[in-house]
């Protein structure tokens, strides 16, 4: 992952560092051992001491420095160690040179960055020269060369393959973390070994249905969850939640808030359980940058199957993508309710106009006058409601590419009004002021908004009804109220949304749910507005309109 791949030269510094400072401190405490055994043993001399002061002196410049170059401490130490054993050593600290020499020697072959294979041949030489020196007879020498250059071989050889491992390893980890980096999505590098400890512990404890267990006890999933520790995560995981990465990593951090978080947890808690990755992804309710946001959580590695302790976690933001699906499929449930709703509400009146009509064709002479009238009126009533339907479904259709005509004239609101009710055959009382009061309207469109009002007034308001039209300022309102229940507080602006209605159906035929929604888009074309209010003793809806002066005969 990123942060680990960003953190591993500084990892590798500290490594570093830390061989330094031991070698600082194992020379500073060598000195005054080395001198006292210069005092005892015979053939030392005091100069002996050099060795390890020159070993503090080389710690000290790299860590003053900061030049954390183990391979340099390293190096120095075996060369310091050999040289100084040569001109003040003897055979009483000869071993322990020889291992210092060694040892220190194939250890910095590790830490080599470049040239480690003429590096190592070089002090290998120089291990040859320096133990062919030491011994006092050439098959003393030989020996003690063979078994200084084996030993050193042999560990360089050993620890070059360790590091050409771990170079190898550091590569592909930083590939990978490159490739997951570039990743649009947050992904999390988890650590699972908490979890395995724990569930080992639960088997031992005699559970062997886990999620009967977490049933039981809900509180042990959150504990559980929280023993699952963020190692890293990509550059990603810090945009999505808006933080910065260092707070992300460490236990996970669950949220018990939401129930939908509880069977998330529970369920990817049995798969862990079952030594299986849980199919497909879970979503989760968090708290982003203080919002209520859904994320989508999906294992991207089956590392716990292989036999690792981290595998690869993918968060994804889904909130938009469910706000879109419940959508929808709210628009689908609209869809089906308003087929069912236009079928009844157009077979309704069909039906009494097919019925009067094959009356009329098939028994004309035997009806008399009255009787025929009333059934031509009633075919004229029934086919006036279609058209109604069908002008509201086309003002709606026509809406969304924004083809609605509106043809404005300086009409006479109040006479528009009255013309609607008659045209209704709906006797209500109106309540204007006594001048005409103009504005500058689509006739035809007002009639529409003002008959779509007093039909819903008809269908859902109470016994009383009444219109009434006022004058503030430069503004025309013109209200349909009624004393009936209205609607909850909650569909005051959702009445207004197409295929929405407040109340079940009470008249002989059901609602479209399009009458209030085109009656506010058409109001706002003409440069007003619709909207509703509940009072105490009625529901009112209420048109407003700029007024205008009357320069024409108005239109009525």
């Amino acid at each position: 992952m990123s942060d680990g791949v960003r953190n591993a030269g500084a990892a590798a510094d500290r490594v570093q560092r830390h061989i330094i400072i031991t070698l600082w401190w194992l020379a500073l405490l060598a000195a005054p051992a080395v001198l006292a055994i210069s005092y005892q043993a015979s053939g030392v001399t005091r100069g002996v001491v050099l060795a390890p002061m020159g070993m503090v002196l080389v710690a000290s410049y790299l860590l003053m420095r900061r030049h954390y170059r183990a391979d340099i401490a390293l190096l120095t130490t075996g060369v310091i160690t050999g040289v100084s054993h040569v001109f003040f050593g003897s055979h009483d600290i000869e071993m322990t040179s020889g291992v210092i020499v060694v040892v220190a020697g194939a250890l910095a072959t590790m830490f080599v960055p470049s040239f480690r294979r003429s590096i190592t041949v070089t002090y290998g030489l120089f291990t040859c020269v320096l133990a062919w020196g030491w011994g006092d007879t050439a098959a003393e020498s030989l020996l003690l060369m063979l078994t200084m250059t084996g030993s050193f071989a042999l560990g360089a050889f050993s620890l070059y393959h360790v590091a050409t491992t771990m170079q190898s390893t550091s590569r592909a980890l930083q590939q990978s973390g490159k490739a997951i980096d570039e990743v649009p999505v947050a992904v999390f590098e988890e650590d699972f070994s908490e979890l395995q400890r724990a569930f080992r512990q639960l088997r031992a404890a005699g559970v062997v249905d886990l999620g009967a267990y977490l049933e039981a006890q809900p509180d042990q999933a959150l504990r559980l969850m929280r023993l699952i520790t963020v190692v890293s995560v990509n550059r990603a995981a810090e945009d999505l939640f808006q933080v910065p990465t260092d707070s992300l990593l460490g236990p996970l951090r669950v949220d018990d808030e939401h129930s939908r978080n509880l069977e998330a947890y529970v369920a990817e808690l049995t798969a862990l359980w079952d030594g299986r990755v849980l199919e497909g992804s879970q979503n989760f309710d968090l708290r982003i940058g203080g919002e209520k946001r859904t994320v989508a959580v999906k294992v991207l590695s089956d590392g716990l199957r292989s036999g690792e302790s981290t595998s690869y976690v993918a968060i994804t933001d889904v909130t938009e993508l469910i706000a879109a699906r419940d959508a929808l499929s709210k628009l689908n449930r609209a869809k089906d309710e308003f087929i069912a709703s236009i079928s009844h509400e157009l077979r309704t009146p069909l039906t009494a106009v097919l019925g009067f009509a094959s009356e009329l064709r098939g028994a004309a002479a035997d009806v008399d006058s009255a009787e025929r009238e009333t059934w031509l009126s009633c075919i004229v009533e029934q086919s006036r409601e279609m058209a109604y339907i069908v002008e509201d479904l086309l003002v709606e259709a026509r809406a969304d590419i924004g083809a609605v005509a509106i043809s404005p004239v300086v009409s006479d609101i109040g006479s528009l009004v009255a013309g609607t009710l008659q045209d209704l055959s709906v006797q209500l009382p109106v309540e204007a002021p006594d001048d005409p009061v103009y504005c500058d309207v689509d006739p035809v469109r007002f009639r529409q908004i003002v008959r779509n009002l007093v039909t819903n007034a008809q269908r859902y308001g109470g016994p009383n009804r009444w219109v009434t039209l006022d004058i503030d300022g430069e503004t025309v309102h013109v209200e349909v109220h009624d004393d009936g229940p209205g609607v909850p507080d909650d569909m005051a602006e959702r009445i207004f949304e197409t295929f929405v209605s407040a109340h079940a159906p009470r008249a002989a035929t059901a609602s479209v749910g399009l009458g209030l929604s085109v009656s506010r888009y058409l109001a706002r074309r003409m440069g007003g507005d619709l909207v509703y209010r509940s009072g105490d003793e009625s529901s009112v809806f209420t048109l407003t309109l700029p007024r205008v002066e009357a320069s024409v005969p108005s239109a009525v």
